[in-house]
């Protein structure tokens, strides 16, 4: 789906920008070091995945290139070797015999072995990433130094993918215990092809990995810039202060026309939809029929041509359909725009022309996809504030301070299955005791039969009944799949590709 366009805007409009006065960078500097220049609208989180936050998709950009994962995720979506060169799992899918490679060394010169691999999941099984993601895990023995055994609780068929997502990413024992997570957060070492040299505000910098077991890398150097408006990202990309940019609107690519800037999008794996705040001193937390008016009030249609020139898939429940374990169409309980409908819930509604306070994080699809909303609920009598804040902000706001009615969200799955659900709603998981979940104690027992259970067929049984009882409570509202885009100078990078997952590895592109 590669489509070649440039941008329209005059050379008045990109000199009124101070930062890209001056012309595009050269492809290599003075000694013919080669630079890749990406641009991304949110800046990452998270350099470990030992935090006390599970990370998101926006520290991809780091975690996949700073580190190696146990196994790798192709464009196909199909398991790959990488650290592990080989795996067996036993028939009752509880032991994961790994082989790992004997030809990888840390940024620091140490050799990776089994015992890296042990402390890193046993260490992560307590911590939000793991909880998230190392389903059923329970420990790792260590045969030798490239040998181990993956001990289960109980089989989790989508478990290696847990172990080519984030949460696998390997680090290093002896400097981990050394530094703690605070010290290695402030100077990583993986086993990646890049690594890590410093973090600015708004600009992180790699430099390539001379010794990655992977061969060497074809940029010298990695600059991560942050450039949240995204207008001003398609500056850039147009002066050639940048090379790549992650994310960009596809409604902002189609209006490019340029030969030497090519553009790709792809289906992603992640959910975009619109969450309440279930905390019980909300007031819509204690209003179902409030809720329901949002649901059959929100113009799906509407925001797909508006954000994504129509292109995305709507949806009408909660997973991807490359998810396994996910009920077929159909078989679940749903519902569609309906505006008529929804006027009708709000007049039985305690509605009083209050504020409905919907926070996103500025700079991405989500503030614009917010706006619509804002425009749909409008037409059926609901005062709607978008109130778009920078990354932290907006973490801060739906994990600690709740002063929001709902957010929209992205929803990125590592795991691509129905389990994926737990990271929102497996109650016990929390402290949520002010958390209006009518459904909560049936929707937990549902996520943890799921877990126990090996058959695809039982377990979709389960998460029908976990959809039917979100729709019941209209905890939220599924609005489409997100698509990911890539736009890059086609005369300095080659090979690049959208990724469904964002999994992109710099290493695999080259000028």
């Amino acid at each position: 789906m590669k489509k070649v366009f440039g941008f329209l805007c005059t050379l008045l409009l990109i000199q009124s920008v101070g930062l890209w006065a001056g012309g595009g960078q050269a492809k290599s500097d003075a000694s013919g070091e080669r630079t890749l220049t990406v641009a991304v609208g949110v800046e990452p989180q998270y350099l470990t995945n030992m935090g006390a936050q599970s990370s998101g998709d926006n520290d991809h950009v780091l975690f996949y290139n700073i580190y190696d994962t146990l196994v790798y995720r192709d464009a196909k979506g199909d398991i790959k070797p990488w650290l592990a060169e080989s795996w067996t799992i036993s028939p009752d899918g509880k032991q994961i015999a790994v082989t790992l490679r004997n030809d990888v060394y840390f940024h620091n010169g140490d050799k990776l072995t089994a015992e890296d691999i042990k402390f890193t999941y046993d260490n992560l099984k307590e911590k939000p990433l793991g909880i998230s993601l190392l389903i059923n895990y329970d420990y790792t023995e260590v045969v030798d130094a490239t040998h181990l055994i993956i001990h289960m609780t109980n089989a989790f068929k989508p478990i290696m993918s847990s172990f080519a997502s984030r949460i696998a990413i390997v680090l290093n024992k002896a400097y981990y215990e050394k530094v703690g997570n605070e010290g290695y957060t402030k100077a990583p070492i993986g086993t990646g092809a890049y690594k890590f040299v410093s973090w600015a505000s708004g600009q992180i910098t790699m430099e390539r990995n001379e010794n990655w077991w992977g061969g060497k890398a074809p940029f010298q150097k990695v600059v991560i810039k942050v450039i949240p408006e995204v207008n001003t990202q398609s500056i850039a990309l147009e002066s050639g202060d940048v090379d790549v940019v992650l994310a960009i609107p596809i409604e902002n690519l189609e209006r490019m026309r340029n030969t030497k800037i090519s553009y790709e999008y792809t289906e992603s794996n992640a959910m975009n939809f619109l969450q309440f705040n279930m905390s019980l001193s909300n007031w819509a937390t204690n209003d179902l029929n409030f809720r329901k008016a949002v649901q059959y009030g929100i113009d799906k249609n509407a925001i797909n041509q508006a954000v994504f020139s129509g292109k995305a898939s709507l949806i009408d429940m909660y997973g991807s359909p490359m998810f396994t374990g996910k009920p077929k169409a159909g078989t679940y309980d749903t519902y569609s725009f309906d505006a008529a409908r929804a006027k009708q819930y709000l007049t039985q509604s305690k509605y009083d022309g209050r504020q409905f306070n919907i926070v996103c994080q500025a700079g991405t699809p989500n503030q614009k996809v917010a706006e619509v909303i804002q425009g749909s609920l409008h037409n059926i009598g609901i005062n709607v504030k978008v109130t778009a804040v920078d990354a932290a902000t907006f973490f801060d706001t739906v994990r600690n301070t709740g002063d929001f009615d709902a957010e929209v969200v992205i929803n990125t799955s590592s795991i691509m299955d129905m389990d994926t659900l737990s990271n929102y709603f497996f109650i016990s998981r929390y402290d949520f005791k002010d958390m209006g979940h009518p459904h909560g104690a049936r929707m937990d027992e549902l996520i943890k039969l799921g877990r126990q259970q090996p058959d695809d067929a039982v377990r979709t049984e389960y998460f029908r009944e976990f959809s039917n009882l979100l729709n019941a409570d209209v905890n939220h509202v599924y609005i489409l799949m997100d698509i990911n885009t890539i736009a890059y100078r086609n005369d300095r990078v080659k090979g690049v590709n959208a990724s469904a997952f964002k999994y992109y590895r710099f290493s695999e592109w080259s000028f």
